[in-house]
């Protein structure tokens, strides 16, 4: 059954631009997301990077009372993120991701 779910979660995020390689997401320290700049996240391996974005999305949609997941709005809430980050790479990354998602 997870083996199907994690299948399922790799296509969708795969056809929205976004690879996550599931267990291979592995780090030696914890991230403290909520401190984390767009600098620092831009500084990440890209799976590590496609994790912590997929985790933003579904952490910032939670605190909107948004629980479903929609592929391709991940994908445009990570451009906007990725643009808003572009302009100011010292501005946290979860304020980025709020405003991307419009909160």
């Amino acid at each position: 059954m997870v083996t199907g779910v994690k299948r399922v979660l790799v296509a969708a995020l795969a056809g929205a631009g976004v690879v996550v390689a599931g267990a291979g997401l592995v780090r030696a320290e914890a991230l403290d997301l909520g401190a984390m700049t767009c600098g620092e996240a831009a500084a990440l391996d890209g799976e590590t990077l496609s994790g912590v974005l997929v985790w933003m999305d579904g952490f910032t949609g939670g605190l909107m009372g948004d629980s479903t997941f929609d592929a391709a709005r991940l994908a445009a809430d990570v451009e906007a993120a990725r643009a808003a980050c572009a302009e100011n790479p010292d501005r946290s990354l979860l304020d980025a991701m709020k405003a991307a998602l419009g909160g």
